[in-house]
C-alpha cells in the first residue's frame, strides 16, 4: 500500500460519524401515568415513544421503567438514573427541562350528581379528600394533606395505581372527592370498563401546565443531561414535522397539543 493510499484510508476512518461511539442508553423513570406514562412494553404511554422516537433518531437507546415516584424523583436527583417523566416544572426544582411533551389539567371529581364545589381551600373541610402519596397538588393543597394526613378528612393511597384506588374508593363511597389529571382520569376510568357518566367534574385545581422529561441535576450528570435536553429541543420538532408525533398521539386516542 502506497503512503497515499493509507493517508486517504486513514482520512476517512477519522471521519466516520462518531455517533455510535458514543450512543448511551438512557434510563428514565416514572410511576404509571396512562396515557402518558403507561406499562414498559408495546404500549408504554405516548411521552415514552415520543422520547424514544428522537433519541433513537440520534444514536440513543431508552430504558423506561418504573418506580415510585419519590424513589424514582431520588434517583434521578442523585445521579443514579439519567431522568424522570412525566413532571411539571414545579414538582422538580432544579432538574433540566426540555421542552414539554404535552398539557395536563387537575381538576376535581366526585360521583354523579355530587353538589360539592371547589372553592378554595376552605371548601376542601365538608368533603373526604383522595390523593396519591409523593404527588404534589400545589403549595396549598399539599399544605392542607400535609395537616389533615392520617384522618378521615384525607385519605392516601400509594403511587402505584393510586388514580385506579382512589376510582374504587370514590365509586364505593369511602371518598367524597378525588384529584385526578383530567387525561389520565378519563383514560383510567374506561380501563376500568366504566364510563365519564358516573362522575361529576366538581372544580379545576389547575386548568393547564406543561407535562416533561426532567433530566438529572447531579453534578456527575450535568453535562450529559444538558446534551440530552438539546437532542430533545432539535428532535422533538422534527418528529412533528415528519407525521410520526401525529401518528404516536393517534395511538391513545389523542391529538398533537399544539
Amino acid at each position: 500500500m502506497n503512503k497515499k493510499t493509507f493517508f486517504f484510508i486513514f482520512s476517512l476512518l477519522f471521519f466516520l460519524p462518531l455517533r455510535p461511539a458514543l450512543a448511551e442508553t438512557i434510563t428514565i423513570a416514572a410511576d404509571p401515568y396512562c396515557p402518558y406514562l403507561c406499562t414498559p412494553g408495546e404500549k408504554p404511554g405516548y411521552m415514552v415513544e415520543i422520547a424514544q422516537a428522537i433519541l433513537e433518531a440520534n444514536g440513543h437507546g431508552l430504558n423506561y421503567i418504573q418506580m415510585p415516584w419519590a424513589r424514582a424523583l431520588s434517583e434521578a436527583r442523585n445521579g443514579n438514573i439519567e431522568g424522570v417523566i412525566g413532571t411539571d416544572e414545579a414538582e422538580t426544582p432544579g432538574f433540566l427541562f426540555p421542552v414539554a411533551f404535552g398539557e395536563g389539567a387537575d381538576h376535581f371529581y366526585g360521583r354523579k350528581g355530587e353538589k360539592w364545589k371547589y372553592k378554595g381551600i376552605k371548601s376542601l373541610k365538608s368533603i373526604r379528600l383522595g390523593v396519591i402519596k409523593d404527588w404534589s397538588y400545589g403549595d396549598a393543597i399539599d399544605a392542607y394533606v400535609a395537616k389533615n394526613i392520617g384522618t378521615d378528612a384525607v385519605q392516601v393511597v400509594t403511587s402505584e395505581h393510586g388514580l385506579a384506588q382512589n376510582i374504587k374508593k370514590l365509586l364505593s363511597e369511602r371518598i367524597d372527592v378525588m384529584i385526578g389529571p383530567d387525561k389520565v382520569f378519563k383514560y383510567t376510568v374506561e380501563e376500568m370498563k366504566d364510563t365519564m357518566d358516573s362522575f361529576e367534574d366538581t372544580g379545576v385545581l389547575w386548568s393547564t401546565y406543561g407535562v416533561y422529561m426532567a433530566f438529572s441535576p447531579a453534578p456527575a450528570n450535568l453535562e450529559k443531561s444538558k446534551a440530552y435536553v438539546d437532542v430533545i429541543n432539535k428532535g422533538l420538532p422534527v418528529l412533528r414535522d415528519s407525521g410520526k408525533l401525529e401518528t404516536i398521539m393517534n395511538k391513545y386516542g389523542l391529538s398533537d397539543w399544539k
